[in-house]
């Protein structure tokens, strides 16, 4: 049992690690956008389609990691909470469920719905 402690705790380590690269990513996607807004703002420079598409994209990779930080979250609780391993197991697999119905939330459809080209999130 110490040896499966020790590995919890290895996990959540190894979470948290994760879920903290994905906040400083999302804090440069979020002063990316606001550079480029600002740059394009005080140059006068008039937006196209491809401007708002990639701001958009900006905004879609923010919201993919702050789902797969939700995800790791509840994971943690779980692997702090529960012994029971098949508990932990259900438990998981209902986080990526969860994490499964917000991706599909972004099929990488923005400005045409028909475009066939799709964006692979988690």
């Amino acid at each position: 049992m110490k040896q499966c402690t020790k590995l919890v705790e290895q996990l959540i380590a190894l979470l948290r690690h994760t879920q903290s690269v994905q906040d400083d990513v999302i804090k440069l996607s979020s002063e990316s956008t606001m550079i480029f807004t600002n740059i394009v703002q005080n140059s006068n420079i008039s937006v196209d389609d491809t401007y708002i598409e990639a701001v958009q994209y900006q905004d879609i990779i923010s919201q993919q990691l702050s789902a797969t930080i939700d995800a790791i979250n509840s994971t943690i609780k779980t692997l702090q909470n529960d012994n029971d391993l098949e508990v932990v197991g259900n438990n998981i697999a209902e986080c990526i469920s969860v994490a499964k119905v917000k991706k599909e939330a972004f099929s990488g459809k923005l400005l045409d719905n028909a475009q066939q080209d799709e964006i692979d999130f988690f």
